[in-house]
Protein backbone atom coordinates (compact mmCIF):
# COMPACT_ATOMS: atom_id res chain seq x y z
CA UNK A 1 0.00 0.00 0.00
CA UNK A 2 2.82 2.39 0.90
CA UNK A 3 4.54 1.70 -2.44
CA UNK A 4 1.31 2.31 -4.35
CA UNK A 5 0.58 5.58 -2.54
CA UNK A 6 4.16 6.74 -3.09
CA UNK A 7 3.86 6.03 -6.83
CA UNK A 8 0.62 8.00 -7.08
CA UNK A 9 1.79 10.95 -4.97
CA UNK A 10 5.06 11.27 -6.88
CA UNK A 11 3.37 10.99 -10.27
CA UNK A 12 0.62 13.46 -9.36
CA UNK A 13 3.16 15.97 -8.10
CA UNK A 14 5.18 15.56 -11.30
CA UNK A 15 2.08 15.86 -13.47
CA UNK A 16 1.15 19.16 -11.82
CA UNK A 17 4.56 20.73 -11.31
CA UNK A 18 7.32 18.98 -13.25
CA UNK A 19 6.61 17.92 -16.82
CA UNK A 20 10.09 16.49 -17.31
CA UNK A 21 9.84 14.24 -14.25
CA UNK A 22 6.28 13.27 -15.20
CA UNK A 23 7.36 12.23 -18.68
CA UNK A 24 10.28 10.26 -17.22
CA UNK A 25 8.09 8.37 -14.71
CA UNK A 26 5.52 7.33 -17.32
CA UNK A 27 7.85 6.87 -20.27
CA UNK A 28 8.37 3.64 -22.18
CA UNK A 29 10.88 1.61 -20.14
CA UNK A 30 10.56 4.22 -17.41
CA UNK A 31 10.51 3.57 -13.63
CA UNK A 32 6.82 2.69 -13.37
CA UNK A 33 6.87 0.30 -16.33
CA UNK A 34 10.07 -1.33 -15.10
CA UNK A 35 8.60 -1.73 -11.61
CA UNK A 36 5.44 -3.34 -13.03
CA UNK A 37 7.50 -5.63 -15.26
CA UNK A 38 9.69 -6.73 -12.34
CA UNK A 39 6.64 -7.39 -10.17
CA UNK A 40 5.15 -9.51 -12.95
CA UNK A 41 8.28 -11.66 -13.12
CA UNK A 42 8.48 -12.11 -9.35
CA UNK A 43 4.75 -12.91 -9.15
CA UNK A 44 5.14 -15.58 -11.84
CA UNK A 45 8.04 -17.16 -9.95
CA UNK A 46 6.09 -17.05 -6.67
CA UNK A 47 3.09 -18.78 -8.26
CA UNK A 48 5.41 -21.46 -9.66
CA UNK A 49 7.05 -22.02 -6.28
CA UNK A 50 3.62 -22.01 -4.60
CA UNK A 51 2.53 -24.83 -6.91
CA UNK A 52 5.53 -26.91 -5.88
CA UNK A 53 5.22 -26.02 -2.19
CA UNK A 54 1.49 -26.77 -1.94
CA UNK A 55 1.33 -29.59 -4.49
CA UNK A 56 -0.65 -31.91 -2.14
CA UNK A 57 -3.53 -29.43 -2.45
CA UNK A 58 -3.42 -29.93 -6.26
CA UNK A 59 -3.44 -26.17 -6.95
CA UNK A 60 -3.20 -26.45 -10.72
CA UNK A 61 -4.33 -22.85 -11.14
CA UNK A 62 -1.12 -21.77 -9.42
CA UNK A 63 0.73 -23.29 -12.34
CA UNK A 64 -1.62 -21.61 -14.83
CA UNK A 65 -1.15 -18.25 -13.10
CA UNK A 66 2.62 -18.75 -13.15
CA UNK A 67 2.60 -19.34 -16.92
CA UNK A 68 0.24 -16.37 -17.41
CA UNK A 69 2.41 -13.97 -15.40
CA UNK A 70 5.58 -15.13 -17.12
CA UNK A 71 3.89 -14.75 -20.50
CA UNK A 72 2.93 -11.18 -19.56
CA UNK A 73 6.51 -10.53 -18.42
CA UNK A 74 7.97 -11.68 -21.74
CA UNK A 75 5.32 -9.69 -23.59
CA UNK A 76 6.29 -6.58 -21.62
CA UNK A 77 9.95 -6.95 -22.60
CA UNK A 78 8.89 -7.81 -26.18
CA UNK A 79 10.45 -11.26 -25.79
CA UNK A 80 13.89 -9.77 -25.25
CA UNK A 81 13.83 -7.74 -28.45
CA UNK A 82 15.49 -4.65 -27.02
CA UNK A 83 17.93 -6.62 -24.88
CA UNK A 84 19.22 -8.58 -27.85
CA UNK A 85 18.79 -5.83 -30.47
CA UNK A 86 16.36 -7.85 -32.60
CA UNK A 87 14.64 -6.23 -35.56
CA UNK A 88 10.84 -6.19 -35.69
CA UNK A 89 9.54 -8.51 -38.45
CA UNK A 90 7.59 -6.75 -41.21
CA UNK A 91 4.33 -8.39 -40.10
CA UNK A 92 4.61 -6.98 -36.58
CA UNK A 93 5.86 -3.65 -37.92
CA UNK A 94 2.56 -3.22 -39.77
CA UNK A 95 0.14 -4.35 -37.06
CA UNK A 96 1.85 -3.49 -33.78
CA UNK A 97 1.05 -0.09 -32.25
CA UNK A 98 4.58 0.27 -30.88
CA UNK A 99 6.31 -1.52 -33.79
CA UNK A 100 7.61 -4.17 -31.40
CA UNK A 101 7.74 -7.94 -31.19
CA UNK A 102 4.74 -8.58 -28.95
CA UNK A 103 1.05 -9.44 -29.18
CA UNK A 104 -0.54 -7.14 -26.59
CA UNK A 105 -0.01 -4.05 -28.76
CA UNK A 106 -1.65 -5.58 -31.82
CA UNK A 107 -3.27 -2.40 -33.15
CA UNK A 108 -6.87 -3.41 -33.97
CA UNK A 109 -7.60 -5.12 -30.67
CA UNK A 110 -5.17 -4.09 -27.93
CA UNK A 111 -7.44 -1.42 -26.41
CA UNK A 112 -10.29 -3.92 -26.15
CA UNK A 113 -8.00 -6.64 -24.80
CA UNK A 114 -6.71 -4.29 -22.10
CA UNK A 115 -10.28 -3.46 -21.10
CA UNK A 116 -11.24 -7.13 -20.87
CA UNK A 117 -8.10 -7.98 -18.89
CA UNK A 118 -8.58 -5.13 -16.42
CA UNK A 119 -12.25 -5.99 -15.93
CA UNK A 120 -11.46 -9.66 -15.40
CA UNK A 121 -8.74 -8.88 -12.87
CA UNK A 122 -11.03 -6.49 -10.98
CA UNK A 123 -13.76 -9.12 -10.81
CA UNK A 124 -11.32 -11.75 -9.59
CA UNK A 125 -9.18 -9.73 -7.19
CA UNK A 126 -11.96 -7.53 -5.80
CA UNK A 127 -15.23 -9.33 -6.47
CA UNK A 128 -14.27 -12.88 -5.49
CA UNK A 129 -13.12 -12.12 -1.91
CA UNK A 130 -16.32 -10.12 -1.36
CA UNK A 131 -18.49 -12.95 -2.67
CA UNK A 132 -16.68 -15.49 -0.49
CA UNK A 133 -17.59 -13.45 2.58
CA UNK A 134 -21.20 -12.80 1.50
CA UNK A 135 -22.27 -16.03 -0.24
CA UNK A 136 -22.57 -19.04 2.04
CA UNK A 137 -20.94 -22.18 0.71
CA UNK A 138 -18.96 -20.45 -2.04
CA UNK A 139 -15.68 -20.87 -0.18
CA UNK A 140 -16.03 -24.66 -0.03
CA UNK A 141 -17.10 -24.78 -3.69
CA UNK A 142 -14.05 -22.81 -4.79
CA UNK A 143 -11.74 -25.04 -2.77
CA UNK A 144 -13.37 -28.11 -4.26
CA UNK A 145 -12.35 -26.87 -7.71
CA UNK A 146 -8.94 -25.72 -6.40
CA UNK A 147 -9.52 -22.02 -7.13
CA UNK A 148 -7.05 -19.71 -5.33
CA UNK A 149 -8.93 -17.11 -3.29
CA UNK A 150 -7.53 -13.57 -2.96
CA UNK A 151 -7.57 -12.15 0.56
CA UNK A 152 -9.36 -8.95 1.63
CA UNK A 153 -5.93 -7.25 1.68
CA UNK A 154 -5.47 -8.02 -2.02
CA UNK A 155 -9.03 -6.89 -2.75
CA UNK A 156 -8.49 -3.63 -0.86
CA UNK A 157 -5.21 -2.88 -2.63
CA UNK A 158 -6.73 -3.58 -6.06
CA UNK A 159 -9.80 -1.45 -5.27
CA UNK A 160 -7.65 1.33 -3.83
CA UNK A 161 -5.62 1.40 -7.05
CA UNK A 162 -8.74 1.47 -9.23
CA UNK A 163 -10.37 4.17 -7.09
CA UNK A 164 -7.29 6.39 -7.09
CA UNK A 165 -6.82 6.06 -10.83
CA UNK A 166 -10.42 6.37 -12.03
CA UNK A 167 -11.71 8.98 -9.58
CA UNK A 168 -8.65 11.01 -8.64
CA UNK A 169 -5.43 10.60 -10.63
CA UNK A 170 -6.80 10.70 -14.17
CA UNK A 171 -9.47 13.32 -13.46
CA UNK A 172 -7.11 15.63 -11.56
CA UNK A 173 -4.42 15.59 -14.21
CA UNK A 174 -6.91 16.00 -17.03
CA UNK A 175 -8.18 19.19 -15.38
CA UNK A 176 -4.98 20.65 -13.98
CA UNK A 177 -1.99 18.88 -15.51
CA UNK A 178 -0.51 18.02 -18.88
CA UNK A 179 -1.84 14.50 -19.20
CA UNK A 180 -1.49 13.70 -22.87
CA UNK A 181 -2.45 10.05 -23.37
CA UNK A 182 -0.67 8.90 -26.50
CA UNK A 183 2.42 11.04 -26.01
CA UNK A 184 2.55 9.93 -22.36
CA UNK A 185 0.92 6.63 -21.43
CA UNK A 186 -0.69 7.36 -18.07
CA UNK A 187 -2.10 3.82 -18.17
CA UNK A 188 1.27 2.72 -16.78
CA UNK A 189 0.05 4.03 -13.42
CA UNK A 190 -2.93 1.70 -13.11
CA UNK A 191 -0.88 -1.20 -14.53
CA UNK A 192 1.69 -0.71 -11.78
CA UNK A 193 -1.07 -0.88 -9.16
CA UNK A 194 -2.53 -4.02 -10.71
CA UNK A 195 0.90 -5.70 -10.75
CA UNK A 196 1.38 -4.76 -7.09
CA UNK A 197 -1.95 -6.43 -6.30
CA UNK A 198 -1.01 -9.55 -8.25
CA UNK A 199 2.39 -9.65 -6.56
CA UNK A 200 0.70 -9.55 -3.13
CA UNK A 201 -1.72 -12.28 -4.24
CA UNK A 202 1.17 -14.44 -5.47
CA UNK A 203 3.05 -13.94 -2.20
CA UNK A 204 -0.04 -14.93 -0.23
CA UNK A 205 -0.53 -18.07 -2.34
CA UNK A 206 3.12 -18.92 -1.77
CA UNK A 207 2.68 -18.42 1.99
CA UNK A 208 -0.68 -20.09 2.68
CA UNK A 209 -1.89 -22.05 -0.32
CA UNK A 210 -5.35 -21.79 -1.81
CA UNK A 211 -7.21 -19.88 0.87
CA UNK A 212 -6.85 -17.44 3.72
CA UNK A 213 -9.97 -18.65 5.58
CA UNK A 214 -9.67 -21.10 8.48
CA UNK A 215 -8.48 -24.62 7.86
CA UNK A 216 -7.22 -25.49 4.37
Amino acid sequence: MVVLVACYVTTIYAGLHNDQLYGFLLSEDGPLENLATLLTLVAGLLFAIAYIKHKPQRPYLFLALAFLMLFVFFEEISWGQRFFGLDTPDTFERINAQKELNLHNYSPIYRYVNGVVYTGLDLYLIGLPLLVVVVSGLHKLLLRFKVPIPSPAVAFLAFFNYFLFAYFFEDLLLKHGNLGQGSINYGEMIETGIELSLFLFAYECFSRGLTWIGER
